[in-house]
């Protein structure tokens, strides 16, 4: 790997989505706003993914908020499974 975010491919820089990224002092909701996307539920997916990722890690503080987007905007779905939808409302702390 070169720069972070980066993998050297034939001698130069390949950038990977995300490298491209300001400093922001949020990186989730950086990431959130480069995954958004016009693909039925494909928004709330992505707070699922942050919600996991925060969890995993510890800190279900921070993933609640995004449990409760990724519940709140897959609801509107009938194709979503039920178990999942509930999962994300008892996580989210609602």
């Amino acid at each position: 790997m070169g720069r972070a975010g980066c993998e050297v491919v034939g001698g130069e820089a390949a950038s990977f989505p995300g490298s491209n990224r300001g400093s922001s002092e949020d990186p989730q909701e950086e990431l959130l706003e480069e995954y958004r996307t016009d693909e039925p539920g494909g928004e709330g997916f992505v707070h699922e993914e942050l919600a996991e990722l925060l969890h995993m890690s510890g800190d279900l503080e921070a993933a609640r908020p995004h449990f409760a987007a990724a519940h709140q905007m897959l609801s509107e779905y009938d194709w979503v499974e039920p178990e999942r939808l509930a999962r994300l409302r008892d996580l989210s702390g609602s």
